[in-house]
């Protein structure tokens, strides 16, 4: 993933791909319920591979826009969002499902905020494509 942001020149062509590559997933999570088992299957592990790249290439990218005296602290960060997100979300979506008794609600903010992503991850400034340097 490093090595095709660098040869891009860009961090945002890879995040808006990531960002969209959950949509999908999240459609067939959202539509199990009507059309069978094998779409939640492929959607939960589309959704799972396409959160797992969001983590490694927003801590990748972080490289090609920090100074390298902050790098540890930056990624570290960014682990600290994750992290408290991947808690937290659970807990909030299984409270709006338990409240409302429906969960249309929770995956449909879900798929709202990937569409969210996708906007917020346009060309980005300062980056330096040829990544970190000494």
């Amino acid at each position: 993933m490093g090595r095709v942001v660098t040869q891009l020149g860009s961090a945002s062509r890879p995040l808006q791909v990531i960002a969209f590559a959950g949509v999908p997933g999240t459609l067939l999570v959202m539509l199990a319920p009507r059309v069978g088992v094998t779409p939640l299957l492929v959607g939960a592990v589309v959704l799972g591979v396409a959160t797992s790249l969001w983590n490694v290439a927003t801590t990748l990218i972080v490289f090609g826009y920090v100074s390298p005296t902050v790098t540890g602290r930056s990624t570290a960060r960014i682990f600290v969002g994750f992290c408290v997100g991947m808690m937290t979300g659970p807990v909030v979506f299984g409270l709006v499902v338990d409240r409302l008794g429906d969960w249309t609600i929770g995956w449909g903010s879900l798929l709202a905020w990937q569409l969210v992503l996708v906007v917020l991850s346009r060309p980005l400034r300062g980056w330096r494509s040829g990544g970190r340097t000494a």
